[in-house]
């Protein structure tokens, strides 16, 4: 079961934890010192960056099998529903990821869809 913390959701915090493992945005303050933790994704980082190492042909379908490995196995989300990973310029790829939240422990709340993008960089 997933845990709230310091008034943060536990889907707010699934969101939270790919923004900062696939963006390197900062995590929110109220979880930043120390905790994060909180903001586990699921999603093994070692996998990923050889995912998105792999050639622009195959990039998108390994790295939606890694995200979704580790937010539906992971039990963070029901359901993952488009991944987007485009070509590699330079050192970057945009990426777009949406998924239902409402995983594992999130109780009778209804499932509400959540989408990131960005530009990844290695």
């Amino acid at each position: 079961m997933r845990a709230s913390f310091n008034a943060i959701s536990s889907d707010q915090l699934v969101e939270a934890g790919l923004r900062h493992q696939l963006f390197n945005q900062p995590l929110p303050q109220a979880i930043s010192g120390g905790f994060g933790f909180a903001a586990e994704t699921g999603v093994d980082p070692d996998d990923l960056g050889v995912a998105f190492d792999l050639p622009n042909e195959i990039v998108e379908p390994i790295t939606r099998l890694v995200l979704t490995e580790g937010l539906v196995g992971g039990g963070r989300s029901p359901r993952v529903l488009r991944v987007f990973v485009g070509p590699r310029l330079g050192d970057a790829r945009r990426v777009s990821i949406e998924w239902f939240d409402g995983g594992i422990g999130s109780r009778n709340a209804p499932a509400t869809r959540r989408v990131i993008e960005g530009d990844w960089r290695r």
